[in-house]
């Protein structure tokens, strides 16, 4: 990041007899206020490489943000917004909310709800991009990520950069994410890939609903990008409204599975 001299500024406006505050966009930023002043997070995936997989393949091929914002106490709101749950129903519920990865792919992926943007952030919750992943590796990664957030002092308001390593040989799409000569998009593809790859188990939650008022889902293709924006109300995938009593029980009862 660059931060700029406030003595180099000072002689400037000393020196052009100008007797004025120094404006604030001008002003030397600190780490977090902005996407470009980012505080990087260094992931540690050793306990879950899978899921950094499936979060480096939203922000490579999906278009998924990084750097994010942290919204402190908005985790569970999030959740609840992101239909995190999805992967703990019966295949026929699932399949009732437009979601077509099967039992015999979850029983090789797990069941437990990725959030690749993350219930911390402002950009979490509606939109977010879910993927089934094992619960152990799940709990490690977000483990890994809470830690550095507190190392770092990325505090509510504050954006940060997810960087991924220690993955070893798990993660392909971190390695084409991150690569050294720039994103190698080439990878985002379905093409010669097993039904347990993120793109084809990419789902997110919409605003529209089926059948006896079931909120749908969207199978994310590789050529989607993240929506956020347009799923507020009026977009292309529904306006919103809050889930009934019978979806809110339906999604507590799967995660308690």
């Amino acid at each position: 990041m660059v931060y700029i001299s406030s003595i180099i500024i000072i002689g400037a406006i000393t020196k052009l007899g100008v007797s004025k505050a120094i404006p604030a966009e001008l002003a030397a930023r600190n780490p977090g206020d902005s996407p470009a002043e980012a505080i990087r997070l260094n992931i540690d995936c050793s306990g879950g490489p899978a899921v950094c997989n499936e979060d480096c393949y939203a922000i490579l091929c999906l278009g998924a943000p990084n750097p994010v914002m942290r919204e402190e106490g908005a985790n569970r709101e999030h959740r609840s917004r992101s239909g995190y749950t999805i992967f703990r129903m019966s295949q026929a519920e699932r399949e009732a909310r437009q979601v077509f990865v099967t039992d015999s792919t979850l029983d090789l992926t797990g069941r437990s709800g990725e959030e690749s943007i993350m219930a911390n952030t402002a950009q979490g919750g509606e939109g977010d991009i879910i993927f089934p992943s094992q619960t152990q590796e799940n709990v490690a990664i977000g483990r890994a990520v809470g830690v550095q957030l507190d190392q770092l002092g990325v505090s509510d308001g504050k954006w940060y950069l997810k960087w991924f390593e220690n993955y070893g040989t798990g993660a392909p799409y971190c390695d084409a994410l991150q690569a050294s000569s720039g994103m190698n998009h080439n990878v985002c593809t379905r093409d010669n890939k097993p039904k347990t790859d993120p793109s084809w188990t990419a789902v997110m939650r919409t605003f529209v609903k089926g059948a006896r008022g079931i909120i749908q889902f969207k199978m994310m293709e590789p050529s989607d990008k993240w929506p956020w924006a347009p799923i507020k109300p009026g977009g292309p995938f529904g306006k919103r409204e809050d889930q009934t009593n019978q979806e809110q029980k339906v999604e507590e009862q799967a995660e308690q599975k």
